[in-house]
């Protein structure tokens, strides 16, 4: 990989509209930090392999009321629970052959990719803050998708998303994207094809803002994420505000509401970002979205297995006097 000015300028990566913000990031709580599909996989570290795990993060106090409350006006014109037909078609679907479900037009989620409504750029200047070591980009869907013959193989790696979950809808699990397997395109020609969480490539991270002003435990629509190897998972509640940050690699689906929600829509929006190291000393380092500072990840699945495998061989390489 070159520069990060080579990959932008060869990619036409948009940068995150950012804001000078008087927010910080001291208040939020860190509700889930976990690292789970734990494998070895090839790498162009001097091992010729590494051990990889993918992370999911779930930060609460991240939002204010405020911010909430704008984006979610801005997708319902000002009502939760009615979608308006100039915004929305049920034409959104997980997977090749699932059922549809309620998504915005691409004119909207242009929109929101040029910072509109305000709260956007709050929000993503919010992120930066989180994460200074990291130029954070939008998917450049086009250098993904341009040279793909046709429509129906096309990968979905837009900048945004925006889900309407109703009860009723049936939804898969699947991966935001997975550059182990992007079709032929200038992305590849530039990074090539790589685990995500590769040090040197950019690390591909979904954010997902629930959007809702409440949502009782009851009324489902929670966020499901699967352990592939184990089969095993965890999930998280759409509590108001919450964010939750994910490595799109990770095996995910949203559960329809209840009946017990009454109806309500349960609604998120998503960023698809590329998270690009800033120049460091260091070589080698491994992107990541678990910070230092919020302590180890918990091991979870084929992710514990892996990491207790590696703590084990740790011991032995320090009993031995053998580097590990």
């Amino acid at each position: 990989m070159g520069t990060s000015q080579d990959s932008n300028r060869e990619l036409r990566f948009r940068r995150l509209a950012v804001h000078s913000t008087e927010w910080s990031a001291s208040g939020i709580k860190v509700s889930m930090n976990l690292r789970l599909d734990g494998c070895i996989v090839p790498s162009q570290v001097p091992e010729g392999a590494r051990v990889s795990f993918s992370h999911i993060v779930v930060m609460d106090n991240f939002l204010d009321e405020a911010v909430i409350k704008e984006l979610r006006d801005f997708l319902t014109m000002g009502h939760q629970n009615e979608l308006p037909e100039s915004m929305w078609q049920r034409q959104t679907a997980d997977m090749k052959g699932a059922a549809a479900t309620w998504g915005v037009f691409p004119a909207v989620l242009e929109s929101l990719a040029q910072g509109y409504p305000r709260a956007v750029v709050e929000v993503q200047s919010r992120l930066a803050k989180i994460y200074p070591e990291y130029e954070i980009v939008h998917m450049p869907s086009q250098s993904i998708q341009q040279q793909l013959p046709s429509a129906a193989e096309s990968v979905d790696c837009s900048a945004f998303l925006a889900n309407a979950a109703v009860e009723g809808d049936t939804f898969r699990f699947h991966v935001d994207a997975d550059p182990t397997s992007f079709p032929p395109s200038q992305w590849t020609q530039v990074f090539g094809d790589y685990f995500n969480g590769e040090p040197g490539k950019p690390l591909l991270v979904s954010m997902i803002v629930y959007l809702n002003d409440e949502w009782d435990r009851d009324w489902a629509a929670d966020t499901l994420f699967l352990d592939s190897e184990s089969d095993t998972g965890v999930f998280a509640r759409p509590k108001p505000g919450r964010v939750v940050l994910m490595d799109q690699d990770v095996l995910h689906r949203i559960s329809a509401p209840s009946e017990l929600a009454g109806g309500r829509t349960r609604l998120s929006l998503v960023w698809k970002l590329a998270f690009i190291r800033k120049p460091v000393s260091e070589k080698h380092v491994e992107p990541c979205i678990a910070r230092p500072e919020w302590g180890q990840p918990v091991s979870f699945g084929s992710g514990a297995r892996v990491y207790c495998m590696m703590q084990q061989i740790k011991g032995e390489a320090q009993d031995t006097g053998r580097h590990p």
